[in-house]
């Protein structure tokens, strides 16, 4: 079963990726890449076992996730490459070393998120291989939309199509995202700096613990 630490490890690995690839682009990965990733993982895992973040309206999750779309298209979730269609294809493979790889979703040659299958080596990756879980931001083509709300979506469209979740503000009443982890899901949502646009959403479907 997966623990609690190895979803979170995950959730910090994918928001290390997007930043990397904002920075150097798709396609640049190199080698170096994972150990960078590897480190800053650790670091922080540390640092957030003692959190706590739960969620209890499971019927509320299940509805939200299963409620993708892409290219305004629905698909269910987990989802494939098949699924998606010839247009997606994965590229920048990074094994993760806990039987997951991490890698670019492109779509017409452009990478529109990142995503994790389970895979004990690159070569058992096919195009029926279940995508687990996928991490998307502002800085790929918009091409993703859970229950109507993509990384372009403003705080009162999140407030209307997402109103059965919290969210989550700073001390300076600012809004900094939706949080819901339970055995079995996990959804991030984060807000730019100003906390009035949506900037990057995670999404996870696993093992219940």
């Amino acid at each position: 079963m997966m623990k609690r630490v190895d979803k979170v490890k995950r959730v910090v690995a994918i928001s290390v990726i997007a930043l990397m690839i904002s920075l150097t682009g798709c396609g640049k990965s190199k080698d170096s890449s994972k150990e960078v990733i590897t480190k800053q993982v650790n670091n922080e895992v540390t640092s957030n076992q003692g959190e706590s973040v739960s969620g209890e309206n499971d019927e509320a999750i299940n509805e939200l996730l299963n409620n993708i779309e892409v290219n305004g298209k629905h698909i269910d979730f987990p989802f494939t490459l098949n699924d998606l269609g010839d247009d997606f294809e994965f590229d920048n493979y990074v094994d993760m070393g806990d039987g997951t790889y991490g890698m670019d979703l492109k779509y017409k040659d452009e990478c529109v998120a990142i995503v994790y299958v389970y895979a004990d080596t690159e070569k058992n990756i096919d195009r029926k291989s279940p995508i687990i879980n996928m991490s998307t931001n502002d800085v790929y083509k918009q091409i993703f939309a859970i229950n109507n709300v993509d990384c372009n979506s403003d705080i009162e469209d999140v407030k209307k199509y997402m109103n059965k979740f919290e969210i989550n503000y700073d001390e300076n009443g600012r809004a900094t995202g939706i949080e819901y982890v339970n055995g079995k899901w996990i959804f991030y949502l984060s807000f730019n700096e100003e906390g009035n646009v949506v900037n990057s959403i995670y999404v996870e479907k696993g093992e219940n613990e």
